[in-house]
């Protein structure tokens, strides 16, 4: 661990006892159109899904959001409907033939089917990262991502370093050395039923940029190097080995937390992100209270029937405090 980021001890003991007498929920996904599919297609939709879902939301960048069927989604929220769908109408969407050749304009017409148009930006590297997916499940001669965990005997990771995610890094999407999003992906693969892991304890939590905005807030993290603290407290850019020793310090807090409470990280982590970007929002986080339009999913709102603010509030080193850190910015399609 970089000495530059560090995991604060005393802070991440304070989160453990709190949520060791908290009933967190089973991570699960949202309701959405899955049950209209063959479970046999979800795993390659959701493996393109996670390649594409990167920085949404960029600080200072319009986000993604639109309204379909009457309901305001965001970010994953948004793509996911839309990915799902598009695969409803055509089931041959995500197979590696068409993957191979999609382009900006195909990824667009998926995104607008909103009630009105919506935006997404990096469209082209984005269809590129879909690309790079249908051009190496074709020159391995895989049909499925399903076809690759099996071929490596449903096994993240082996002794001698290899398995399924040392496989799927070899994707250009997901080759972050963090594996934000193939620890998101097969989080998914699991908690919906889909695949059946041989060593799920060798599965680490996701690090969305949510995360590190709430652990840089809550304390559990802190970055001790006083040029790197100052360039994320302004908002500069940092570097990707910076981005890197940031989120490795959040997934180590983390791992930590999942130790100390016996929770599994992919549980921790659909926690985290559901608080922290329900609650620990930008500019208006809720400390101190929760408005009534409190975005956060009724199974984590039950957590804090009693006291309508944020869960870990009563944990977090920046709740009375006037100026609250955000996640630092970089430029990035790791997560």
């Amino acid at each position: 661990m970089s000495t530059s980021v560090v995991v604060d001890t005393e802070r991440v003991k304070a989160m453990t006892e709190l949520l060791s007498r908290t009933d967190v929920p089973a991570e699960s996904e949202e309701a959405s159109v899955d049950d209209k599919l063959p479970k046999t297609l979800l795993p390659d939709i959701y493996f393109v899904l996670v390649a594409i879902c990167h920085q949404t939301s960029p600080i200072g960048e319009l986000p993604l959001i639109g309204t379909i069927d009457g309901r305001e989604l965001k970010g994953w929220d948004y793509l996911r409907e839309v990915c799902l769908r598009a695969a409803q109408r055509d089931n041959a969407w995500f197979t590696p033939e068409r993957l191979a050749v999609v382009s900006e304009d195909d990824l667009n017409t998926i995104l607008q089917i909103g009630h009105a148009p919506v935006h997404l930006n990096t469209l082209a590297e984005r269809a590129s990262l879909m690309r790079d997916i249908g051009e190496r499940m074709k020159a391995t001669g895989l049909r499925s991502i399903t076809e690759l965990f099996e071929r490596c005997d449903r096994t993240l990771s082996k002794p001698d370093g290899s398995g399924f995610l040392a496989e799927i890094s070899k994707f250009r999407a997901f080759r972050d050395p963090v594996r934000k999003k193939s620890a998101f992906f097969v989080a998914l693969m699991q908690n919906q039923a889909l695949w059946t892991l041989r060593d799920p304890n060798n599965l680490p939590s996701p690090v969305d940029y949510h995360e590190v905005r709430g652990h840089l807030r809550c304390g559990t993290v802190q970055i001790t190097e006083a040029a790197l603290a100052e360039r994320v407290r302004k908002g500069e850019e940092v570097s990707e080995a910076d981005d890197i020793q940031i989120r490795a310090a959040v997934s180590e807090a983390i791992s930590q937390i999942g130790i100390g409470t016996g929770l599994a990280p992919s549980r921790l982590h659909y926690l985290f992100w559901n608080i922290y970007r329900g609650c620990c929002t930008h500019e208006k986080p809720h400390c101190h209270a929760c408005p009534s339009d409190c975005k956060l999913p009724e199974r984590y709102k039950a957590l804090t029937t009693e006291r309508r603010r944020c869960l870990f509030s009563d944990a977090c080193a920046s709740r009375d405090l006037s100026e609250k850190l955000i996640e630092h910015k970089t430029v990035t399609d790791f997560y």
